[in-house]
């Protein structure tokens, strides 16, 4: 069935960035799974419901994988920055990835190709492993900014880096100065010349948007595929399964398309994000599922088509949620914006894609469970709680 899951890029006609990244068609057999996640940003994931996620995963051998945004949390490269301001004890602690890249050198560049070595490692390459080798990976990387400062999209993370490095090269180039200068001094001071240095060579950070997947070290995987910034995905719902077709005319058969379903970032703050999902479905003219906001919600309606037109169009959108961990990010959510943790599960059943956001809810016991479908994703130990401080008044 993997081998029917074909991709083709298209140009897309509306004023926004996808008119210059395109959209990635993915034509989905009969019973292919699905799995999005979105609003991760990691290292500052919520570790209790992703270990959860990668347990059901393995169970559920989804087909297709799509990360739908925000799955890097980009404000971690400023504490790469040699002249960070110092780490406060009022702060979270350090992400382990974060802690593990700051102590495997003193050398800036190799600093942030560990941190995002272990990223690509820890979180691409292992939801894969966890899917099984027919599942493919796309990530769509978020280029627009969010409801938040602290919710920053992917496309600020190079950003950060370019600022970050001009500033290292010129603090390079002062401290070459004052050696080139010392080294002057002490010839003329002796008549020994000085044994010539060797140059210093850093490792490059690659600092376009189009070696985004390069930064990860994953473009090289064959499972996984790094979208470009701005660019969208649109499900291809077939009616059967060409692989298991006999002829061409019942290969034709199986290939024909019965839903579109449009998959996309999501737009910057808005002042009703659930009215702003229904109304870019509507807009779009087909299911919609976004990443952003990072609210969970669905909604399925149906469209009466035209007069001279047969049938009628069941539509649906939704909003995937977030999986960040809420002690360690200030997200600034309000009553209005309603975020939640979770993900979207889904299937296509004959050409219609089955499925929504299933919300993780916290049970008697503290621990977070979602019911999907017939199974049950549950964390090992209570986790979101943040800091409790407990302490025994005696009268």
């Amino acid at each position: 069935m993997s081998e029917y899951l074909n991709k083709r890029v298209m140009p897309f006609g509306r004023r926004t960035s996808a008119a210059r990244a395109g959209v990635m068609e993915i034509s989905l057999p009969h019973g292919a799974r699905v799995a999005m996640l979105a609003n991760l940003l990691a290292p500052d994931h919520d570790r209790g419901l992703w270990e959860a996620i990668l347990r059901y995963l393995s169970f559920y051998k989804p087909h297709l994988i799509i990360f739908v945004g925000r799955i890097i949390h980009a404000r971690v490269v400023n504490l790469l920055d040699p002249d960070a301001f110092p780490f406060s004890e009022d702060e979270p602690p350090l992400a382990p990835e974060l802690k593990a890249a700051l102590d495997s050198s003193n050398i800036w560049e190799e600093r942030v190709g560990e941190l995002f070595r272990i990223l690509g490692e820890s979180i691409f390459k292992r939801i894969v492993e966890a899917a099984g080798d027919q599942c493919r990976l796309y990530f769509l990387p978020a280029l627009d900014g969010g409801s938040a400062r602290d919710l920053p999209p992917e496309g600020l993370i190079q950003e950060l880096l370019y600022r970050i490095q001009k500033k290292v090269d010129r603090n390079r180039a002062r401290e070459l100065r004052q050696k080139l200068r010392q080294k002057a001094r002490r010839q003329e001071e002796s008549d020994e010349p000085d044994a010539p240095e060797d140059e210093e060579i850093y490792p490059p950070i690659p600092m376009l948007r189009k070696e985004f997947a390069k930064l990860l070290q994953i473009d090289d995987h064959p499972q996984i595929d790094v979208l470009p910034f701005g660019s969208m995905i649109e499900l291809k719902c077939q009616v059967g399964d060409p692989a298991s077709a006999s002829d061409d005319a019942a290969r034709a058969a199986c290939s024909k398309v019965l839903t579109d379903v449009r998959v996309e970032i999501g737009s910057r703050k808005v002042m009703h994000p659930i009215v702003m999902g229904y109304n870019t479905a509507i807009l779009n003219d087909k299911p919609t599922i976004l990443g952003f906001p990072a609210n969970l919600a669905n909604g399925f309606w149906t469209r009466f088509a035209p007069i001279n037109a047969l049938g009628r169009r069941n539509l649906f959108f939704s909003q995937i949620g977030m999986l960040f961990d809420r002690a360690r990010v200030n997200f600034g959510d309000s009553l209005l914006e309603r975020y939640c943790s979770g993900l979207w599960v889904g299937f296509n059943q004959a050409g219609t894609l089955h499925g929504k956001a299933f919300p993780f809810i916290r049970g008697d016991d503290g621990r977070r469970a979602a019911v999907v479908w017939s199974g049950i994703i549950e964390e090992e130990e209570p986790g979101g709680l943040g800091p409790v401080a407990r302490e025994q008044i005696h009268l």
